[in-house]
């Protein structure tokens, strides 16, 4: 009983997406964006300017492509046009994956 007990617990945690951001471009008020048209890149994009706006982790995520959807959806929320990927960690003996992007918004892009 007390198994199943410690496993439902573990199970609600890893169940529980956490998202921390940490701000560069205080007191930027930009219009949230479409998160279908954020685009994710493995390294830092070199063929455009940008702005960083902020730095996003979300962890207790289960597969790369949940991680990668939030990523898309809070660099929306902070009116970015992309997220590049510095960090990436995946835990095999859980299955958990943390990662974290910078959301960028392109120089000369509606703000």
């Amino acid at each position: 009983m007390k198994g199943i007990v410690a496993l439902c617990c573990i199970f609600l945690f890893l169940g529980c997406a956490q998202v921390s951001v940490v701000e560069h471009e205080h007191g930027l008020s930009l219009h949230p964006t479409d998160a279908k048209n954020i685009k994710v890149f493995v390294e830092k994009p070199t063929d455009k300017e940008f702005t960083k706006l902020a730095e996003v982790t979300v962890d207790n995520i289960n597969t790369w492509k949940d991680a990668v959807n939030k990523l898309k959806k809070e660099a929306a929320k902070l009116g970015g046009d992309a997220v590049y990927i510095v960090s990436k960690i995946s835990t095999s003996r859980i299955g958990v994956i943390i990662v974290t992007g910078v959301v960028i918004k392109y120089k000369g892009r509606n703000q």
